[in-house]
């Protein structure tokens, strides 16, 4: 059940949840189209973003394996942090559920304050990536820049 459907009731609850999220999907799509992120962090945000814009049952967290493929190319704090999530939605959340200690409602808010942290960790990381790499000179590695610095 949506945050919206358990507010609401009835089939009106259903149509209003799905539309928002069709209409969440949608934003995020222009959003990612006109930001210019990579193709993996498009294809990893727009996996992630999918679990808050429709009802998803329990096994769609694989829809996290695209987030976990990016961070784990990629290194700094915020790769961690990100990191830190996946494995509580992976690992943590399996043994120790959240909705056996909060109630339905923070839970919910819990979980998507998760999604949406690590949807905008990967926009950030990316935008980080690209500024490294534009530093660089063409068809050079970072090794290879290091080296002519010193």
């Amino acid at each position: 059940m949506t945050l919206i459907e358990q507010y609401s009731a009835g089939r009106a609850a259903t149509l209003l949840a799905y539309a928002l999220g069709l209409s969440l999907a949608l934003l995020y799509g222009a959003i990612v189209h006109r930001s210019g992120l990579s193709p993996q962090a498009a294809m990893a945000g727009l996996a992630a973003a999918t679990l808050v814009c429709v009802k998803h049952v329990e096994y769609d967290l694989l829809f996290l394996i695209l987030p976990l493929a990016f961070f784990l190319t990629r290194r700094g704090r915020r790769s961690a942090v990100a990191l830190a999530i996946l494995g509580y939605l992976f690992y943590v959340d399996r043994w120790i559920p959240v909705q056996r200690i909060l109630t339905p409602q923070p839970a919910r808010i819990l979980y998507l304050v998760m999604i949406v942290s690590l949807v905008a960790l990967i926009h950030i990381v990316d935008r980080a990536d690209s500024r490294i790499s534009a530093a660089l000179p063409v068809n050079s590695n970072v090794m290879s820049h290091f080296a002519e610095q010193s």
